[in-house]
């Protein structure tokens, strides 16, 4: 290759690292929330009565959605449903649809998805759960035995795990997902630059670099069943 075409691409190379820092260099940061003060006020022995772990429903818009997926949840998992209000109001804390919640948390302030994330391990962690769930709020789980308590079985397959061998177990994908709270509280989703679907790339990829596994949890699809029905804005 003539020595032209090598130096200009070198040159193109080096622009572009150069606008790549300076892209980054531009953009605001989104300083990292100390969950700490959030957890512990007016939270002091929340978690105390949640059977096994915590299952979070995020709430941010289309409370009939979200109705159906905290319905479905209630019954697969009795007693372990937290809700997290990530709304401008609280208007979750006084629907009635909602008052069998094991728990109801209002953000202080609107969270990006990482943060959000972050927020459900660090609740986990002042509660003293080793592990906790997740479930989209546009989802609704089916038991095909109605008399199986799903609860117990996902604690039963959890415990059968090294906690140092696994960072998140997934059913059908990320709709409904458990997640190892040391895992995530050392390695953390991304606050800064990445949000939603890749903020979960990026998250995974790391802990399996990091030798933690990400599989499906074994022999869940004899249990249950995953729908996925769509976020979508709740008409007012």
């Amino acid at each position: 290759m003539p020595r032209f075409y090598v130096g200009f691409l070198a040159f193109l190379f080096v622009v572009s690292c150069v606008a790549v820092q300076l892209t980054l260099r531009g953009r605001p940061e989104v300083r990292p929330i100390n969950f700490a003060p959030l957890v512990f006020d007016n939270q002091s022995g929340l978690g105390q009565s949640i059977p096994r772990f915590p299952l979070f429903l995020i709430y941010q818009q289309n409370v009939g959605m979200l109705r159906n997926a905290f319905q479905s949840a209630q019954e697969a998992f009795p007693g372990q449903i937290v809700i997290i209000d990530n709304s401008e109001d609280t208007e979750l804390s006084r629907h009635p649809d909602f008052q069998d919640a094991a728990a109801y948390y209002h953000t202080v302030t609107l969270l990006n998805f990482p943060q959000l994330m972050n927020l459900l391990a660090a609740l986990s962690k002042a509660w003293g759960f080793d592990y906790f769930g997740w479930m989209h709020s546009d989802g609704v789980v089916l038991r095909k035995d109605t008399s199986e308590d799903i609860g117990a079985i996902v604690q039963s397959k959890l415990q059968g795990m090294s906690s140092s061998s696994w960072g998140v177990a997934f059913t059908y994908y990320d709709i409904l997902a458990f997640y190892n709270t040391k895992v995530v509280l050392e390695h953390p989703w991304d606050e800064n630059y990445l949000q939603n679907y890749m903020a979960d790339c990026d998250v995974y990829q790391r802990w399996r670099l990091a030798r933690y596994s990400t599989d499906k949890l074994p022999g869940i699809d004899k249990h249950i069943q995953l729908v996925h029905v769509g976020s979508v804005p709740e008409k007012r």
